[in-house]
């Protein structure tokens, strides 16, 4: 009797088991054709993507060249921003040492230039330039050994000079709005 159950266990295991079988090889039969699918849309994909890639690729290489230019530039203009630091190191003891200088310059200091009916050379080319920042014009005249025009600031420099507030224009002159 218990070879018997046992034999009737295992055969209806066996039937169960064969409809199990039956079930799943129905369900894989249906799936097969999903399964292409998925493997067709998949080879797509791929290639989508491995086009993609590429195109990445040539921009991530334009942007290599673009990175490497912009980083050109940037070296060039350090080097600008260090020589310009530089000269302008150099450039402030000189401004300090003007502005000093024009701060110890007395209205009897001016009243004696003006005196002069021709000045030194020295004095005369510092007028010149003061007319120049100052925007005073030279007057214009005829040489009469060469017969060429030259250019007088003498004249011009003695009026900038007269005028009241010149001293106070020159201590106070905008010398960052220098063009």
């Amino acid at each position: 009797m218990d070879l018997k159950n046992r034999y009737g266990n295992g055969y209806s295991c066996l039937i169960k088991t064969e409809g199990d079988v039956f079930k799943m090889q129905k369900e894989l039969e249906d799936l097969q054709p999903i399964l292409v699918q998925k493997g067709q849309e998949t080879e797509q994909q791929l290639i989508v993507v491995s086009k993609e890639n590429a195109e990445a690729q040539i921009v991530k290489d334009r942007v290599a060249v673009d990175e490497a230019e912009a980083q050109k530039f940037a070296d060039e203009a350090g080097a600008i921003k260090k020589d310009c630091e530089e000269k302008l190191a150099e450039a402030i003891p000189a401004l300090n040492a003007a502005k000093d200088a024009v701060n110890c310059i007395k209205t009897s200091d001016i009243a004696v230039l003006k005196g002069f009916s021709s000045p030194p050379a020295a004095v005369g080319a510092v007028t010149k330039v003061v007319c120049m920042f100052m925007d005073v014009k030279p007057d214009s005249k005829m040489n009469p050994q060469t017969q060429k025009k030259e250019y007088d600031w003498w004249g011009p420099s003695i009026k900038m000079m007269q005028q009241s507030g010149f001293l106070n224009s020159l201590i106070n002159y905008d010398k960052e709005g220098i063009q």
